[in-house]
């Protein structure tokens, strides 16, 4: 009884819920707290079973107290997510139970109830918050990219007037005095206006066609298709039809060092990194200078180089060279879209490949293209 009266005491003052049992697990006492939590009237759970108070979801085969040998001390119910516990209402809630043996003349069973709801909460409220900020970043990223993406739209359109505005006028200006004065010039003077005006109307398909292949390889619509080809004869190929855009006495030196050598690679995206090099050498490279053009077949695969005498980019401005636009400060009033070595690097990605430069201001500029290949089996 002493024993009794001690756990009495110790039940009223504690502050978390508890209750006492005897040694079948028949409830004697329930302190206040542990009343308030479970919504029962003072006498209600008198001569229950211990288990009355657990989900019967969760309830084991086992009495409570049984849930653990007869040399241990206590046993926590609950101790790594917790249990559920059910108050009078039929609700459940999540607790941790620790049921302790209490030995002496007689032998009671004292549960403390520690109520989750609040760790669990704040619990589902940091879920809440980590989810929300991970909606929040993936908004915040998706608006950056709307946003940018809504920038280059607007740089597409400034550009496409801007770099179509000079060919238009000199087509329409050519056109214009071949019409009002075609009985007044000769032969001589009616070809090169007809020159001027095919001059300009390549110059504004060059444009376009780079506007258009960015715009296809950024939204992922071109895919590599490799079969196997000659190396050196198509860097030829390439390079004989690119011959009559060449300022002035401008002229290709070709070495290449694996003459019938095979690869297995994408001719087309090839073609589009190359066109896109002979162009900026020849436009960056004064009349009568002599660009130099390579190829070879190594152990790692293949290799292209173009290599020109021309301005050479800023060694601070580098770094952006192949984005969108970019063009170097120093090309003074030459035209230009800047999207030419985007398109060589984005082709050069989808063909698993390296687009190395070398270049200073007045020592002219190398860019160098590495491959991983396959010669033909």
């Amino acid at each position: 009884m002493q024993d009794l009266t001690f756990l009495k005491a110790i039940c009223r003052s504690a502050f978390d819920g508890m209750v006492i049992a005897d040694a079948s697990g028949k409830i004697l006492l329930v302190n206040p707290a542990a009343l308030k939590l479970l919504g029962y009237p003072a006498a209600a759970l008198r001569g229950k079973p211990l288990e009355i108070l657990l989900d019967p979801e969760v309830i084991s085969s086992e009495h409570p107290v049984n849930h653990y040998p007869v040399g241990k001390q206590s046993v926590v119910i609950g101790d790594k997510n917790g249990t559920r516990l059910v108050k009078k209402s039929g609700s459940v809630f999540p607790a941790r139970m620790v049921i302790s043996r209490v030995s002496g003349k007689t032998t009671y069973y004292a549960a403390i109830i520690h109520d989750l709801s609040r760790e669990q909460n704040t619990k589902n409220l940091r879920s809440a918050v980590a989810t929300l900020e991970q909606s929040r970043d993936a908004i915040s990223l998706s608006l950056v990219r709307e946003e940018e993406s809504g920038r280059t739209k607007s740089r597409f359109v400034a550009l496409a007037s801007h770099e179509f505005r000079t060919p238009l006028s000199s087509i329409q200006l050519s056109a214009s005095l071949i019409e009002h004065y075609f009985d007044r010039l000769d032969k001589d003077k009616i070809f090169q206006h007809l020159h001027k005006i095919g001059l300009a109307v390549a110059d504004m398909t060059g444009t376009l066609n780079d506007l258009l292949s960015l715009e296809k390889i950024e939204s992922g619509h071109v895919k590599a298709e490799h079969r196997p080809f000659c190396l050196a004869d198509q860097y030829r190929d390439i390079a004989e039809q690119y011959q009559p855009h060449l300022k002035d006495g401008q002229q290709f030196l070709q070495d290449h060092q694996a003459a019938g050598a095979v690869v297995y690679s994408d001719y087309t995206l090839l073609r589009h990194c190359l066109v896109n090099l002979l162009s900026n050498a020849s436009k960056y490279s004064p009349e009568d200078a002599k660009i130099s053009l390579s190829s070879g077949v190594n152990e790692k695969g293949y290799w292209l180089q173009v290599s020109d005498p021309g301005l050479g980019i800023p060694e601070g401005e580098q770094a952006g060279l192949f984005e969108p636009f970019f063009r170097a400060t120093n090309v003074a009033d030459i035209p230009g879209t800047g999207l030419g070595l985007s398109i060589v690097k984005k082709c050069a990605d989808l063909l698993q490949g390296a687009v190395i430069c070398h270049s200073s201001v007045g020592a002219g500029t190398t860019f160098r293209l590495e491959f991983p290949s396959q010669l033909e089996k």
